[in-house]
């Protein structure tokens, strides 16, 4: 019976780690409820849709042309990441949090809550790249934080870019069929895409794709619980040895993929800082 408990577990702690697609129309905060300082934006997508975007200028006295884009997980909306925001902005970048399309009061779009993700969110972070690079000229040095898919497609839209600095991915998928196998052995069925540019849509293939690493200036921040049982480190070793010498992983004690970051703020901050600066 121990056994039986203990494997119901193992198995509620798999599903539990990964976030289905939930979308919220609801904002339950604003930067404002936080004092924080923000300008709404409207983004468009070159498919025609509408991204609903919070642009939050740097508050370093000194002038900062250092800019990060922050993806959240599918689960919630933007408002989720105000508080990661701030850490950003503490360490002197502009910030833009943005929603999916089918997320906040973005454009409206079928989200289907047994799909892993949609290949249209790809888009979607394209179109913020642009807008950020046509709407801030001079804030030049792009960098890229992204949780759960947001820190999947955050490599694959930024990792090849030339133009990019850094890359900060917490708890990033790999490729679809290694996390197809992952849940299906727990007994969850989640839809992945079936007709898609691996390079656009998958990590491990994004960063196979270029051999003249020389040319790219992306640095890549990894970070995972070591705790998770999909997220996990072994996952994360394999993306590592892709770009070794661009490549550092922070492992979180005793955390999974929902609270790598609440466990322990400051350590967490502090990484950030590290790798940053």
């Amino acid at each position: 019976m121990k056994n039986k408990i203990s494997l119901l577990a193992a198995m509620f702690c798999i599903v539990s780690s990964v976030s289905a697609l939930n979308p919220s129309k609801e904002y339950e905060m604003t930067p404002k409820d936080v004092d924080l300082t923000f300008e709404e934006v409207t983004i468009p997508t070159d498919d025609g849709a509408q991204l609903h975007g919070w642009y939050l200028p740097a508050v370093s006295k000194k002038t900062s042309y250092k800019f990060i884009i922050i993806s959240d997980d599918g689960d919630g909306n933007m408002a989720d990441q105000i508080e990661m925001a701030s850490k950003f902005l503490t360490l002197g970048f502009h910030v833009l949090l943005y929603d999916y399309r089918g997320y906040g009061t973005s454009s409206d779009f079928d989200v289907k809550k047994k799909f892993f993700i949609h290949t249209q969110f790809e888009k979607d972070l394209q179109g913020v790249l642009k807008f950020v690079r046509k709407t801030y000229p001079k804030l030049s040095k792009i960098s890229f934080y992204g949780q759960g898919i947001g820190a999947g497609l955050s490599i694959c839209v930024g990792a090849n870019d030339l133009k990019v600095r850094y890359i900060i991915a917490d708890s990033p998928y790999t490729y679809f069929d290694d996390m197809s196998k992952t849940l299906g052995a727990a007994g969850e069925d989640f839809m992945f895409p079936m007709a898609y540019d691996k390079i656009k849509m998958e990590p491990k293939y994004n960063l196979e794709s270029v051999t003249d690493l020389d040319k790219l200036n992306a640095k890549l921040l990894y970070i995972v619980g070591n705790k998770d049982p999909v997220y996990h480190a072994k996952m994360i070793k394999v993306m590592q040895k892709l770009r070794p010498a661009r490549t550092t992983v922070y492992v979180v004690k005793n955390a999974t993929r929902s609270n790598t970051f609440s466990s322990d703020k400051e350590a967490y901050y502090n990484q950030l800082k590290d790798f940053v600066e």
